[in-house]
This record gives C-alpha cells, structure tokens and sequence, in this order.
C-alpha cells in the first residue's frame, strides 16, 4: 500500500544538512512522463496499484475545481460525480481498482468510494461536516478521518460489508486522528495531534487499539505509509535539534530508522513504500525546492532527477505520492511552459530493465553455435543479439522500457522457443529441443528420412548431438522430441 498525506508538512521546518547516497553504479534507471490532465494548471497522481493504474485529480481549462480522475495510462478517465458537484479527489486504488477519496468540495467533504470508475458511493461523515478517505487496502477496506457531531476528527474504517462508517476514536490526550493508511491486515498507520499543535504522535491502529509509534527525539512525528502485509512503516519526525528526517520503523516498538536528506538539502519526508520496501518521498533545502526522495535498502538514497533516462520528459520532479510492487512511482513534477511560468502536471516513473537471460542447446556436445535471440514488442522485432552457445550462453538487452514484450530464441536444427517476458529483476532461461534435422520447425517423421539417408556422416543437421557422426544417438534425440514443434 501507499499514501500521500503529510507531505507540505514536511516543508514548513528548516533542518540541517544529512548524507544518504547510494552509489551511481547500483541506481536503477527511470523513464519519466508525464500523466495529462484536461487542461487547467495542476495535476497530482497520489496512488498507483500493482497493474500501474494511478488515481489522483486534475483541473480542467478555465475553471476552478479538482476533478477526480484515474490514470489507466497517460490519459485521464474522469470518474463519476453521480448526482453530486463539486471539489472531488481520488487518494487511494487498490489491486482490484477500487478507489477512495473524498468531495465534493472542500468545506463539507464526504468519504467517497469509487467501485468502478462509472459509479460512485458518498459514504458521508461520522455525524460532522466533513470526512476524508485517505487509504483503500486489497481486501476493500477503507481508512481516513471525519469529523463527529462535536466537530472532533474521528480515526474511521469501513468494512465492504457495512453500510456506515465506524469511528474508532481518538487516541488518549488528543483531539484529532488522521488515518494515512491500511496494510491488508487492517493495521492502521496515521497521525494525531493535542489541542494547539505542540505535539504531533504517529501511530498504528489495530483491533486492541491505539499505539504510539517511537519518536526520533522531536515533538512532531508522522506515519504516512504501511506495507500491504504490515510489517514496515514510514514517515518523518523531528529530531531532538528540531531537524526533520524521513523515518522508517520495521517494528512498532522499537526506535525507527533515520534517514537523512539528499546532499545539500536539509529536511526529507516518506510518504509511501512498497512491497521490497523502497520508500520514496522529498527531499528539499527550502519551500519550493523539493525533489523526489527514493530510498532502497541496502544501497541508499537517489534524487529521482538524477537517475532518469534521457527519453525522460523534461519535467522536473516535486515529490512522490506512491510506488508500487515493480518499483513505479507517481507524484507531482514542474512543467515550464514555452509561453512562460509553469504547472503543475502529475508524473509516473517507470523502471528500465535489463531483460538477463540464457539458452540452452540440449544434447549437444558439439562446438559453439549461434543462437539468434530477439524481443519483440507487439509482434515487431525491437532488438536482437547474436549469442554463442557451447552449449549454453548468456544474452542482455540493457534499458528496456516497461510492458509486455515477448523473447524468442532460434537456430537451425532446434525447435525456435517464444515466451512472454515482463522487465523485471528476473532471469529468463531458454532451452531449445533438439530434433529438427530437417529445419522444418518440428520433429517429426521427415527427420527419421534425413537421419536415415546419412547415416554414419558428418551431415551437420543429421549429427543432433554434435559427435561428428551420424549414428544411434541422434536417433534416441529425434525419438525423445517426436511430436514436438517450434513456437
């Protein structure tokens, strides 16, 4: 799961300067575009799910008002108003496509649930004038805040099965709770606050209650984001010499993880993680410099700007909202504009890969052969290499977008092999049945003939084991494979 509050939060303190750099050599590689909105001056993306659907708002040409919108690519599907108007924000979408957020407008929001993106549900308040879903998990759960009769702001959760909100209260000492989040175990993560803002407390929220995260020293700390299975947690927090630091808490009772600014910045926040836990947020010097945050464990912090790919827009990027399970992120970027000043435009960051894998000729033990190794996009060779096999080799394609490719490997004599590849961190071995000595992409019959018409030669499609000879044992391969044909 992922979340997106909290993030101007972080912006009002100045800190002082940390150091959390990840080698250049280990950072991956990043496409960024633009997501479109429908003309007006901002766009902001605050969730992706795992099938790369973001949710977000944007404004429209000439008029006021957020619309809330889906991104099932970089165009915007506007989702339903039903009977209302109004301000509406879509802040949450889950694997299945549910979406939550709030409207319409500002001053007397209502929790909304989007079930589709043709349809929508006002799930109202907690008795007050307002009320925010924040975070939709896997299992349609929904978390946020609302206001009561009192006009206190409740924590609230709903179930698919109920048919009104539920508050779950205010932790002891406070007047307002905020849920961010809600892993799948229904764990909640969020913030609450005392009556003048002096103190700000993180916290989870599970079926017992309440509990406090640790702080890291400071009077203000924030759980922005949870993982689908509960076990991590980030956010940011004031140190004991007021500095604000992005912190990640792998359990919640024991002190979080610190992680300072980029260089030369002096103030971060997370404001979501995913599955592997990389956590992605801001980092800024001041108000107005933000850059995107990316921390991956194990190797460190990047600036998203300076890890992007040259076929990148040239946007420059604010801060990220969410990042999903293949590590893509959404958020807000700065656009300039050719006619002067700029706007806001939501951006999705997408990883490069490098397609790794191998081929493998069976029962050869001939010398090397070259094995032609292509992938294709839509049916269309986009790159091919030339891989020597004796009687396995390696091949790389470096920097492929993300999509649906296929990979298929071929030489004569093998059956050609096509799977359906997906750039990821996976390795994907190929191996290619012997048998066709007649190369007419199957094994069948015909090869018996050729086999038969040479034997005890050195015919090259006849010898399916590279002895040198043709003899029985390039018999038992055709025979193993009978039936077999190339894809």
């Amino acid at each position: 799961m992922i979340n997106k509050a909290v993030l101007l939060a972080a912006m009002a303190v100045s800190m002082s300067i940390g150091q959390c750099v990840a080698h250049a050599a280990d950072a991956p590689v990043y496409k960024i575009t633009i997501l479109n909105g429908l003309g007006g001056s901002t766009s902001i993306a605050y969730d992706i799910n795992d099938s790369g659907v973001a949710c977000g708002y944007t404004t429209r040409t000439g008029q006021g008002g957020y619309v809330a919108v889906a991104w099932p690519n970089a165009t915007p599907v506007e989702l339903s108003t039903g009977t209302m108007a109004g301000d509406m924000v879509a802040m949450s979408i889950n694997n299945s496509g549910q979406i939550a957020g709030w409207g319409p407008g500002i001053s007397t929001p209502h929790a909304l649930v989007w079930p589709t993106y043709n349809a929508v549900v006002d799930w109202g308040t907690l008795g007050g004038s307002k009320g925010f879903a924040r975070a939709i998990n896997s299992n349609g759960l929904i978390t946020g805040n609302s206001s009561d009769a009192t006009g206190q702001r409740n924590l609230f959760y709903k179930r698919p099965t109920d048919s009104s909100l539920t508050s779950l209260g205010i932790p002891l000492g406070n007047v307002a709770a905020y849920g961010l989040d809600i892993a799948d175990n229904g764990t909640i993560v969020g913030y609450s606050n005392n009556a003048d803002g002096s103190l700000v407390t993180a916290f989870t929220y599970t079926g017992v209650g309440f509990s406090t995260l640790p702080s890291n020293g400071g009077t203000s700390t924030y759980a922005n984001a949870i993982t689908s299975d509960g076990s991590t947690i980030v956010g940011s927090g004031l140190d004991a010499l007021n500095n604000q630091r992005a912190l990640i808490w792998n359990s919640p009772t024991t002190a979080p993880t610190v992680i300072d600014p980029l260089p030369g910045d002096s103030y971060c926040s997370f404001s979501a993680i995913n599955a592997s836990k990389w956590a992605v947020g801001l980092s800024s010097a001041a108000p107005g410099s933000e850059h995107v945050l990316l921390y991956i464990p194990g190797l460190g912090s990047y600036d998203l700007d300076s890890i992007k790919s040259a076929d990148s827009d040239i946007i420059t990027v604010k801060y990220a909202t969410a990042i999903n399970s293949l590590g893509t992120i959404v958020g807000m970027a700065t656009q300039q504009l050719e006619s002067g000043g700029s706007k806001e435009v939501a951006f999705i960051a997408t990883r490069k890969f490098d397609i790794n894998g191998s081929v493998t000729l069976s029962d050869w033990m001939g010398g090397a052969t070259d094995v032609t190794v292509k992938l294709l996009k839509d049916g269309t060779p986009i790159t091919q290499q030339t891989v020597s096999v004796n009687p396995s080799g390696t091949f790389t394609f470096p920097l492929i977008d993300a999509g649906n490719y296929v990979l298929s490997a071929s030489t004569p004599y093998w059956l050609s092999l096509s799977i359906p590849v997906s750039p990821s961190d996976t390795t994907y071995n190929m191996t290619l049945a012997n048998g066709d000595a007649d190369n007419d992409g199957s094994v069948n019959l015909f090869d018996f003939v050729v086999l038969d018409s040479n034997f005890n030669t050195s015919d090259v499609g006849a010898d399916r084991d590279g002895s040198g000879s043709v003899n029985l044992f390039d018999y038992v391969i055709i025979d193993k494979n009978f039936g077999a044909q190339g894809s």
